[in-house]
């Protein structure tokens, strides 16, 4: 039988004063042990220090309390930090990475722009930003982009996209589109295959250039307020245009 693998779980302080902490909790992935990777502790968490009544443990074989000893990189990580201060806490498990930027203050005018060189196979699932573009090159995953305002480009990237903008223009090439939404920009993309609940492609105000593989056998519904719908290629010569209300 396969040895299952650890588990881990990263906790990130997140504090008001913009300072962070993160502490990483591994269990085994059999038992559910906790892993303590900490060689030694401190003489408060010594087991002779005030041992418990009830405590089975020896001395002479337990140097330190096993509890004591789990607890003593959190409370030394925290021991000049005020119990009432406000903070945000985000727990990830398993090998996921999250980057996170926050504005803790309101009211200040602020902004961040992040860069990532991400080693080759690492997977990409969710991009999410309020107020900014999103440019992705190369990489893999099934990915889920989202921003309130900007544009949203993946080029290169192996594997199927998801994205959605309130605001800019989406272009997706060298992945699979499977869904695009923006309510003032064109979409530009390509269609490798057809996913059971379809592709759905949708702009309130802009051009939309999609490239269908030619092995796909799927039904069109096409449809504009304000345009022209146009069709090319080999396998589309059934396809009718209604020019009174621009659907097809």
């Amino acid at each position: 039988m396969e040895d299952k693998k650890n588990i881990i779980y990263c906790y990130s302080f997140l504090f008001e004063d913009g300072n962070s902490k993160n502490i990483n909790i591994e269990l085994d992935g059999e038992t559910l042990s906790l892993i303590n990777k900490e060689e030694t502790a401190l003489s408060w968490a010594e087991l002779a220090n005030k041992k418990c009544p009830n405590c089975t443990l020896n001395t002479t074989e337990n140097k330190y309390c096993p509890i004591a000893k789990n607890l003593t990189q959190v409370i030394e990580m925290f021991k000049d930090s005020i119990s009432s201060v406000n903070i945000e806490v985000k727990i990830t498990s398993g090998m996921i990475t999250t980057i996170e930027a926050h504005r803790l203050d309101r009211y200040a005018n602020v902004g961040v722009s992040l860069k990532l060189r991400l080693p080759r196979g690492t997977q990409i699932s969710d991009l999410n930003t309020s107020n900014g573009c999103i440019a992705v090159s190369g990489g893999s995953g099934t990915a889920q982009a989202h921003t309130s305002n900007g544009n949203i480009s993946f080029d290169g990237f192996s594997g199927s996209v998801s994205v959605e903008t309130s605001n800019g223009s989406i272009s997706v090439s060298g992945s699979n589109l499977v869904y695009a939404a923006s309510s003032n920009g064109s979409i530009t993309g390509e269609i490798m295959s057809i996913t059971p609940e379809g592709v759905t492609l949708r702009t309130s105000n802009g051009a939309i250039n999609v490239e269908i593989d030619s092995g796909i056998n799927a039904d069109l519904e096409m449809s504009t307020s304000n345009g022209s719908v146009s069709v090319t290629g080999e396998g589309f010569s059934d396809v009718s245009i209604d020019d009174s209300d621009g659907s097809a």
